[in-house]
């Protein structure tokens, strides 16, 4: 895998059809047929941020991380005007799209061991790449997610390669873009545990940890030096309980217990517990289960100095697996937020050619993203076919999910070689 990551130059040709493919892609995206709050935001924000500077942003009511305020920042540079960046705001799309190719870029660069030909692994790839339930989120919807889901991605990408400060580097990234990310930092902690105690030194640790800790400091020295610092820690203390509903527009676990779950705060509950924590408990539990192989063995790292190989195929199923859950169990879950679990599976599915369960979640995203956005529908009266019911999508998602969780436990991933 080194020799893939160091001789990027003989990738020359698949790198121009993926160039390709995302020009082609550009022209096709089509223009939103209604505004939508998120849009009304990117505009209303961008025009701020023009207009009174990018370390002002949280004067403003805003709920984001500070790096999407810097795609806005140098957005709003590029057009110039209040009224190109309000014209010309469909233009954001290709910020995303252009991450969503690099991360199929490097599932390409993973899998490629797996297959033949360069040619069979880059075709491969379109499995993920034209899928429409892993495009909806940004070519039809408007949204940010495969930004972070990139990085989130390429941090597995480098944990998996050994490559310690890179993989620390680019998950700090992805939590500076979407808190969401924060739900792969068990997974690549874990993953670089036996790394860093094998390689342990101090100088190794600083080289490690300063790449990250200089780009953390850089992205919100402008909010320090305007005094906004502490009104970006609110956002991020606040991001969890700003839509205190037990669903808002997820088709997860709370369907199969509430007729209308977006109706009902996530405080309330029952057995003194408040719904809200039930679903973390639940998220906290099978995601502990997915991780339990890691654990112990960055406890044999630590205590005992013996490691078994983790395998590539299990980090892609525990990558896929822990998003999902975080989404299927949580109050307060919008539909996009499974879109990470769609890259992750895709890459799983692609370096096993085991492709059901990815089959399986990907429509039933696309159905509880088209379910609730109806924007392929062109109205807004709801969906009146089985196929977008709330009840049904979640059936379908939990299928997907016990197969994730029998792939987990008995194919048998955690092994002395890499499979």
């Amino acid at each position: 895998m080194q020799k893939v990551i160091q001789n990027i130059t003989s990738h020359k040709q698949v790198i121009l059809s993926y160039l390709a493919i995302f020009i082609v892609l550009l022209f096709l995206i089509p223009f939103p047929q209604h505004g939508g709050y998120d849009r009304l935001c990117w505009i209303t924000w961008a025009n701020f941020i023009f207009g009174n500077g990018l370390e002002n942003i949280y004067k403003f009511d805003v709920d984001y991380l500070p790096l999407y305020h810097y795609v806005l920042y140098f957005y709003g540079l590029i057009q110039g005007s209040s009224e190109k960046i309000v014209s010309n705001i469909n233009q954001l799309k290709y910020v995303t799209l252009l991450f969503e190719v690099v991360s199929i870029y490097f599932v390409y660069l993973l899998i490629l061991p797996k297959y033949k030909t360069q040619f069979t692994a880059f075709f491969a790839t379109l499995f993920i790449l034209l899928n429409i339930s892993f495009l909806y989120d940004n070519f039809l919807y408007g949204q940010v997610d495969g930004i972070y889901t990139a990085m989130a991605f390429l941090s597995i990408f480098f944990a998996i390669n050994k490559r310690v400060g890179l993989s620390l580097l680019f998950i700090v990234i992805a939590i500076n873009f979407k808190l969401q990310a924060i739900v792969f930092l068990v997974l690549v902690g874990l993953i670089l545990v036996p790394e860093i105690i094998k390689k342990f030194s101090f100088s190794n640790l600083i080289s490690w940890i300063l790449p990250s800790l200089i780009f953390q400091v850089l992205v919100i020295l402008p909010f320090v030096v305007s005094g906004d610092f502490s009104t970006l820690v609110y956002v991020i203390k606040s991001s969890m309980g700003r839509y205190p509903k037990v669903s808002m527009g997820a088709y997860n676990i709370w369907y199969l217990i509430f007729d209308a779950p977006y109706e009902i705060n996530d405080k309330q509950g029952v057995f003194g517990r408040s719904y809200h924590k039930y679903g973390l408990l639940l998220f906290f539990v099978t995601s502990g289960i997915a991780l339990l192989p890691l654990i112990q063995n960055a406890f044999n790292a630590i205590l005992r100095r013996k490691v078994k190989e983790v395998s590539v195929a299990y980090i892609l199923l525990v990558a896929t697996i822990i998003p999902f859950v975080f989404f299927f169990f949580n109050t307060q879950m919008h539909s996009r937020y499974v879109h990470s679990s769609v890259l992750m599976g895709g890459a799983y599915a692609l370096y096993t050619k085991r492709v059901w369960s990815y089959v399986l979640l990907s429509v039933a995203y696309f159905f509880n993203i088209e379910g609730g956005i109806k924007m392929l529908k062109g109205d807004i009266s709801e969906y009146k076919t089985l196929l977008f019911q709330p009840k049904f999508v979640v059936f379908v998602f939990l299928i997907a999910l016990l197969r994730l969780f029998y792939e987990l436990f008995y194919k048998k991933y955690l092994s002395s070689e890499r499979n």
